[in-house]
């Protein structure tokens, strides 16, 4: 029943508002000044205050102004009895909003009994208009908060503690906790309220089969229980707690639970729990994606981790390797040398092919390292001011002497082309792009090479190498510079190890230059190689 607190200091005028409210059905507590109504409003929690104002000693404007200054009745309606409602109040609501000292209604002598009942039951239903408003404002600025929360963060204990501090916002709690389920053992991602013996602390257990957890998980429905039969009898409170577990499912496979529970003995309204349910599957995707997150962060670091030891053990042995080469291809030239002057030694030959597959095995292990160098970051490069023109000649001439099968010719305009280069690596570049072009080639084939000032930019130099082999087939050109990558098309005779472009790539790249290609199958291929220039050339007057 409505309960409706009456402030006045007559006797008769009390007695008489109280008969007629308690005619209308009304619970009322009487206050025979308004010191003693601000105790019994605090204490009594009424819906409706009726102060009687028709004494000239009652200071109605501090009354009403202390009311709206505390926190459990300010929102509580006043209706004040008047002697003459042609004295105007100052400060009296008209929009549906009350000033400080100013009630929310207005009677005024002669009173009623029927003005005065139907006025209180009108301040009532708005009354009970606004607080459902108000509650429902707040529900939908929790779900939107609750929303919010969901998609900002990928961190799992964060983003599971905001959570839950939302939902016990939206529900008024205090206590609860989220758990996530992962192959048969939950953890404890966030608590309020609840001790490490209740939660499980930060450890992983495996789930009990008859737990209310697995119940609910199995279930995907919400079990109620009392905290005693939920988490034990080690953290029985002074009476019997109810509480809540809800399970987080997403479509028929529970991930975590969201457990709730109140201190004393109250659960949320039934709207609170409707509402909860609403957003329930968000807080399971939100969950449920950070989880994933952190477990694909985790496979990348161990992943990242054992490619980096990978790395560095390709690095030393490649390094233990080089040292028995290199004696080996020193012995076989000092051999070599020995026996230039008798063409018929019967060891000349297998000699040659000992220093030729030892320089080609030096080759693959310096390619080996320089692979495991860029993957750990430690590709260092010495810049010095060098004429991309002038390297690209020596390597040229160096790569002629290779072979006898292929023209090579070389066009170089716009010199000197200064750059800031690592003169070994972009040798070590430009001798991968023309070996390949050889490589791969036809005997009697033309491998042409340009370099000139970039026409759209003068800034950079270009090279273009250009080759009449077999060409790369579309399909599989935009995995060129990929490591260990070959082309289907590549007869097997022909020997590498799918490192040289990715090498290449990078030590371009790491000189601020591109690297691109322009090829069809059976056609050939053309690669092309830009560097930033030191300085612009002029170029002369026509």
């Amino acid at each position: 029943m409505t309960n409706i607190l009456i402030v006045c200091e007559s006797t008769n005028q009390r007695t008489s508002t109280s008969h007629i409210l308690q005619s209308g059905g009304y619970d009322v507590v009487e206050a025979a000044n308004t010191s003693e109504g601000l105790t019994c409003a605090e204490q009594d929690h009424p819906e409706l205050i009726v102060l009687d104002a028709r004494s000239s000693d009652v200071d109605s404007d501090a009354f009403i102004h202390t009311l709206r200054a505390t926190q459990p009745t300010s929102a509580v309606p006043i209706l004040m009895l008047h002697e003459d409602c042609a004295q105007p109040m100052h400060g009296t609501r008209t929009n549906g909003t009350s000033l400080n000292g100013a009630p929310d209604a207005l009677l005024c002598t002669p009173i009623q009994e029927q003005d005065l009942l139907v006025c209180v039951q009108t301040m009532l239903r708005m009354r009970e208009t606004q607080t459902t408003l108000y509650h429902q404002n707040q529900r939908l600025k929790a779900q939107l908060e609750l929303l919010t929360i969901a998609n900002r963060s990928l961190d799992l204990r964060v983003l599971s503690e905001q959570l839950l501090d939302c939902v016990l916002w939206m529900v008024g709690l205090s206590y609860g906790g989220i758990w996530l389920y992962d192959r048969d053992q939950i953890v404890c991602l966030a608590q309020r309220g609840l001790n490490a013996e209740q939660t499980g602390g930060s450890a992983r257990r495996r789930v009990q089969v008859d737990s209310p957890f697995a119940h609910a998980l199995q279930s995907g429905k919400a079990i109620y229980y009392d905290m005693v039969a939920a988490v034990g009898e080690s953290s029985i409170p002074e009476k019997p707690h109810p509480l809540a577990i809800i399970p987080l499912m997403i479509e028929s496979e529970g991930i975590g639970v969201l457990q709730l529970s109140t201190i004393d003995g109250s659960g949320p309204a039934p709207e609170d729990y409707h509402l909860l349910d609403t957003v329930l599957i968000h807080i399971a995707r939100a969950i449920n994606r950070a989880h994933q997150y952190e477990w694909s962060e985790r496979q990348r670091y161990r992943l990242e981790l054992a490619d980096r030891k990978k790395d560095e053990y390709i690095s030393i042995i490649s390094h233990e390797l080089k040292n028995p080469m290199a004696s080996i291809k020193g012995y076989a030239d000092l051999v070599l040398r020995r026996i230039r002057k008798n063409p018929d030694d019967p060891n000349r030959k297998g000699l040659e092919i000992i220093s030729q597959q030892v320089k080609r095995m030096t080759g693959l292990l310096e390619q080996l390292i320089d692979f495991s160098r860029i993957n750990m970051n430690r590709l260092k490069l010495n810049l010095e001011q060098c004429d991309i023109g002038d390297i690209t000649k020596r390597v040229v001439e160096d790569l002629h002497a290779t072979t006898t099968q292929h023209q090579l010719t070389l066009t170089i305009r716009d010199t000197p082309l200064i750059a800031p280069l690592d003169e070994p690596r972009i040798t070590q570049a430009i001798s991968n792009i023309i070996g390949n072009a050889i490589k791969y080639s036809p005997a009697d084939g033309s491998i042409t090479i340009h370099i000139k000032q970039h026409q759209t930019d003068p800034r950079e130099a270009l090279l273009s190498i250009s080759d009449q082999g077999v060409g790369i087939p579309e399909a599989e050109q935009d995995k060129l510079f990929q490591r260990f990558f070959r082309a289907s098309n590549v007869e097997e005779d022909v020997t590498g190890t799918g490192l040289g472009l990715f090498i290449t790539r990078e030590i371009v790249s790491r000189h601020g230059g591109r690297i691109w290609f322009e090829s069809h199958e059976g056609q050939g291929t053309t690669f092309f190689i830009t560097l930033p220039l030191v300085s612009v050339i002029e170029q002369p007057d026509l």
